[in-house]
């Protein structure tokens, strides 16, 4: 089940030949455990970055001011995320696609914080979904 879906630019790991960093469009897709990122909307997993050891304030919002240094098609609305082994960075569209996924992947952490101090019996109820948490 995803819980949010969009295209962001994810931004490289830097780790090819010439070491080089750039923006790469991606349609992401947020779930319980993770945020998976494809080559576009129907096409290939590349990978998905684990949030299950993610808190609340694993995820930022970035001044609008970071300087952008090559000619990507990426924007100024980037978020940082940060796992136990590395800080992964995207780009949204908007300000408001920004916030909302920002939203988004904190409302998942703060349901799987949940589903970890209580008892695990069952489905997960459609009222403990990100979407009602984001209201």
């Amino acid at each position: 089940m995803a819980f949010k879906s969009s295209t962001l630019f994810k931004k490289s790991s830097g780790n090819g030949l010439f070491k080089r960093y750039g923006w790469t469009p991606r349609h992401c897709r947020l779930t319980s455990t993770s945020l998976e990122y494809y080559t576009h909307q129907d096409g290939k997993l590349k990978g998905a970055i684990d949030l299950t050891e993610c808190t609340v304030q694993s995820f930022e919002a970035l001044p609008t001011d970071c300087l952008k240094y090559n000619r990507s098609a990426s924007t100024a609305w980037r978020l940082a995320i940060q796992t136990p082994t590395h800080r992964y960075f995207v780009a949204a569209s908007s300000e408001r696609d920004m916030h909302e996924w920002l939203r988004a992947l904190q409302a998942v952490v703060k349901l799987n914080e949940m589903r970890w101090m209580q008892p695990y019996h069952g489905q997960l109820r459609v009222e403990d979904s990100p979407q009602v948490l984001l209201r």
